[in-house]
């Protein structure tokens, strides 16, 4: 068990080494144009261009729903270990149907588009 600890130490300190110098191989370029390449936008923004401090209503309310859909799906599976099904199953129908009443609403409000 010794001899095979010590292989997969070695093995994986030489792949370490391997690995390191491909990466420093690989990674030798030379340093004109990188300005360019590394500038602002690699943060996220373009600094000369003009920035929207708007946002968007319907990203904000699907992203709201998924997380609500996501709590609904951690819910669903939880459910059956509680023991107390029929307890909550009241609670949960609810929750269920305000789910399902706030999906109809994106769907008839034009939030949610089925085709491109």
């Amino acid at each position: 068990m010794l001899v095979i600890l010590w292989l997969g130490l070695i093995f994986g300190c030489i792949s370490g080494v391997v690995l390191a110098g491909c990466c420093f191989m690989f990674s030798r370029r030379s340093a004109q144009g990188l300005e360019g390449w590394a500038g602002a936008y690699e943060c996220g923004f373009l600094t000369g261009a003009v920035s929207f401090d708007s946002f968007g209503f319907s990203y904000f309310s699907l992203m709201v729903l998924f997380v609500i859909f996501d709590l609904e799906v951690s819910l669903l599976l939880n459910l059956p270990e509680q023991g107390v099904l029929f307890d909550s199953f009241y609670y949960y129908l609810l929750f269920l149907g305000v789910l399902v009443g706030g999906f109809l609403g994106e769907l008839c409000w034009g939030y949610v588009h089925w085709g491109y």
